[in-house]
């Protein structure tokens, strides 16, 4: 499990960690998923595509164009981003709202994806009672992730995010203890 995710299956498995917490830190981990399996000019080249579409009268068959970022894509999240976009040009008008929805959905499937995976390691290190209350509090913070925000970050339309959390000091800026 990679640094980010095992954070945040920290904080979903200790109680003492808010809902928002645990949603706030789901931000820099898709960052990190998204910067780490694709090429850096990936979600440029994507956003440049769909923004030409945009402005153009007669649309061009952007398949073609879309199948060439397949190396760039990488093959992990990269990849579910182009399929996506892919499919989706196909259904509607290409616009930046189409990248922005692929990027979207990439996450939504990487969190779920990734909820299970810290749920598993969760009840192999410990029991699976103790470990049974992480799936609501995971799903109930990935109703909450910031999933937009991440989106137009990774095609900067949107300032990076803050960290995943404040830095706190001292006892009474902790998380709150129920």
């Amino acid at each position: 499990m990679k640094l980010k995710w095992r954070s945040i299956a920290e904080r979903a498995y200790n109680r003492n960690f808010d809902i928002e917490d645990i949603a706030t830190a789901m931000g820099p981990a898709l960052v990190s998923d998204f910067r780490d399996e694709t090429t850096p000019g990936f979600f440029e080249n994507l956003r440049n595509i769909c923004e030409e579409q945009e402005n153009l009268l007669i649309k061009d068959n952007v398949r073609e164009r879309f199948e060439a970022l397949r190396q760039d894509a990488g093959t992990g999240i990269g990849r579910r981003v182009l399929d996506n976009v892919i499919r989706l040009s196909e259904q509607d008008e290409v616009t930046i709202k189409t990248a922005i929805t692929a990027i979207e959905r990439a996450g939504v499937e990487r969190i779920a994806k990734s909820g299970r995976q810290m749920e598993e390691h969760a009840q192999h290190e410990t029991s699976v009672s103790r470990a049974s209350h992480m799936r609501p509090r995971l799903e109930e913070a990935s109703a909450k992730a910031p999933v937009t925000s991440v989106a137009r970050q990774m095609l900067k339309i949107e300032k990076s995010a803050s960290r995943s959390s404040t830095k706190r000091k001292g006892l009474e800026e902790g998380p709150r203890v129920k």
